[in-house]
């Protein structure tokens, strides 16, 4: 065991066959196109075209592990319950056909990227993966606006995944402390203090298996977890306490503690979408549908619910325009599946949350977590609560629950009697008690 590698049995994870180089060439082509998290026309993304186009060879890798045929299943059910919403919600709400159109393709660019990046992970080792991936999403970074703050909005995720992709490639735990590291002070630097704060948690969590592993020390599944809320805690209450005393600056200080004044919480205050979000899946439990416009009563309901977190909702024109101009946008993932799509819409998206968080979980216990599958699940988790359902929130969430799947498919496929997967690419499970 080499204390300085991030991964000691290879988490950079090598294909578990050779593969002819055609397919190689396909799969990586695939993967750069997947990460051009942009619209083509009407919600088609290039990682949805790719999809299609390959979905006779990627269907069958998807449909192996039993989480990836019912992850594969609730999507398709999801997309229909849109449908049927749309259509019962008509009575007493306008629709609209390429709205409709639009969050239909938003589902099935997610189950057709995961799908595509489970087989491609037969051909491509772990790095490759996320590094063609990482350049795609780059690409796709430079054609999108970044308004005054071009890292905040525009380049800092994806400049984030390449670094780490870099560093997977490398295997150097060190490297992937340091790298981490400038990137948090980069994000601070640049007003980016939920990004900031995922580093730095990315950053503990690189050292704790470090000296976890100098030790020798594993855990078990249950033992991580608990861990792993503590770090973030620990993570999220310095950084608060930072902000409050002025050291990331006189602007974020005045902003949080404006925020804590409004709600008691700097989360909560942050993001004052969560009162329209909960308001609004009070009157709706079943959901409104993928195609559905927002009508009076509800956008009444919305600001009834955000000004009751102290949230100005009139004048500002960000309410009417941003979150209600076109369809229902409540700036959380899970609400977002939810209203959109109903009841199929929040499983489909719990069960993307529960199969990255064991994949991660796992990694963690076996200190075999490198820094940019501990970002991919950081991010994915914080997009889930608190942000929209933008092309690229769906890229990086579609690429977290791609390489969690791969790793059940791959020892799922195995001829009986060899081994059930390449030694380089061993889920860390099979070391540990659960």
């Amino acid at each position: 065991m080499v204390p300085g590698t991030t991964d000691p049995d290879g988490i950079a994870g090598e294909p578990a066959s050779a593969s002819p180089p055609l397919e190689k060439l396909v799969a990586g082509l695939a993967c750069l196109a997947l990460g051009a998290s942009v619209s083509l026309i009407q919600g088609i993304t290039p990682g949805l075209v790719v999809a299609v186009l390959l979905l006779p060879v990627w269907a069958g890798s998807l449909w192996l592990p039993l989480a990836g045929r019912w992850y594969a299943l609730v999507g398709l059910a999801a997309v229909v319950s849109g449908i049927l919403l749309t259509w019962g919600n008509s009575v007493d709400h306008a629709t609209n056909a390429a709205l409709l159109r639009a969050n239909v393709f938003t589902i099935l660019t997610l189950v057709g990227t995961v799908g595509v990046i489970v087989w491609a992970r037969r051909s491509l080792a772990d790095r490759d993966v996320a590094l063609l991936f990482a350049l795609g999403f780059l690409a796709a970074a430079v054609t999108k606006p970044g308004g005054t703050n071009p890292w905040k909005f525009q380049f800092s995720v994806a400049v984030v995944m390449v670094v780490l992709a870099l560093c997977l490639r490398q295997g150097s735990r060190l490297l992937e402390l340091l790298c981490t590291l400038g990137l948090a002070l980069v994000s601070v630097l640049n007003d980016s203090r939920s990004l900031a704060a995922m580093l730095l948690m990315v950053a503990s969590l690189i050292a704790w298996q470090g000296m976890r592993t100098s030790v020798r020390l594993r855990s078990t599944v249950v033992t991580t977890t608990v861990q792993l809320g503590l770090v973030a805690l620990a993570i999220y209450s310095g950084m608060q306490a930072m902000l409050l005393d002025g050291y990331l600056g006189e602007t974020a200080q005045e902003r949080t503690q404006m925020q804590i004044d409004m709600t008691g919480s700097l989360i909560v205050g942050g993001r004052p979408e969560s009162g329209a979000t909960t308001a609004l899946l009070q009157a709706n439990p079943f959901g409104v549908g993928a195609g559905t416009l927002v009508n009076l009563s509800d956008l009444n309901t919305a600001r009834a619910g955000m000004e009751g977190l102290n949230y100005n909702t009139l004048h500002n024109g960000y309410v009417e325009r941003f979150m209600f101009g076109f369809g229902y946008e409540v700036h959380s993932f899970v609400g977002n599946l939810w209203l959109r799509y109903g009841l199929a819409g929040v499983v489909f998206a719990l069960m993307g949350l529960g199969i990255m968080l064991l994949w991660i979980v796992r990694r963690l216990a076996t200190n075999t977590a490198p820094a940019l599958f501990v970002y991919l699940i950081a991010t994915s988790v914080w997009d889930f609560f608190f942000s929209p359902v933008f092309y690229s929130s769906v890229a990086t969430l579609a690429l977290a629950v791609g390489l969690a799947l791969a790793d059940s498919a791959r020892s799922r496929s195995a001829p009986r009697g060899e081994p059930r997967i390449h030694p380089a690419d061993r889920l860390p499970i099979e070391d540990s008690a659960v």
